[in-house]
């Protein structure tokens, strides 16, 4: 039997917490974010068994769902929109929401 620890984690998005893609406009956005994540207790051990330990889930599973859904919900916005508070919140809970509903099934 091993201990596994739910607390809470930091995953930067990539190289310094940045993430790269291409606007609907064609200019290149650089974003930076950090998604605040946790085990469920109730799937720890599914999640062992798929993926390996934290570090492997955030590798296998979180990273490349999160880098994905930024892309996704960025390349539909033009680059302008990006130095707005307005369009960065809702940028953030877009890719949120997306994010939650890719993972949270896994646990």
């Amino acid at each position: 039997m091993r201990n596994v620890s739910c607390q809470s984690r930091r995953l930067d998005l990539g190289s310094g917490g940045r993430t790269k893609f291409p606007s609907s406009d064609g200019f290149d956005v650089t974003v930076s974010g950090t998604v605040e994540w946790t085990l469920d207790e109730t799937k720890v051990p599914l999640l062992y068994c798929k993926y390996g330990d934290a570090t492997s889930v955030e590798q296998r599973l979180l990273l490349p769902a999160a880098r994905t859904s930024s892309r996704l919900q960025g390349s539909r916005k033009p680059a302008r929109e990006f130095i707005s508070g307005v369009t960065r919140q809702t940028f953030q809970d877009d890719f949120q929401r997306e994010l939650k509903a890719v993972v949270e099934p896994e646990g």
